[in-house]
């Protein structure tokens, strides 16, 4: 399965690509890959933001972009 990969960068957000199959968040439910935890794991920065800088979600079986904020 692919992995996410980052489309664009600005200072204060980025643009990610998550693949079909992936939960954009962690307790979506128990299986699966997860952009959130790739993201804590891949970009160590992302850490202490709130859902790993998430600012909106796709559903599992969706791909396309999602915004991630930078910086609190």
């Amino acid at each position: 399965m692919h992995s996410p990969h980052i489309l664009h960068v600005a200072p204060e957000w980025f643009v990610l690509a998550k693949p079909a199959g992936w939960h954009t968040v962690a307790g979506a439910s128990g299986d699966g890959e997860v952009v959130e935890t790739w993201l804590r794991d891949t970009m160590p920065g992302q850490r202490e933001l709130p859902e790993a800088g998430l600012v909106h979600r796709l559903d599992r079986d969706t791909s396309g972009c999602l915004l991630v904020a930078a910086t609190a």
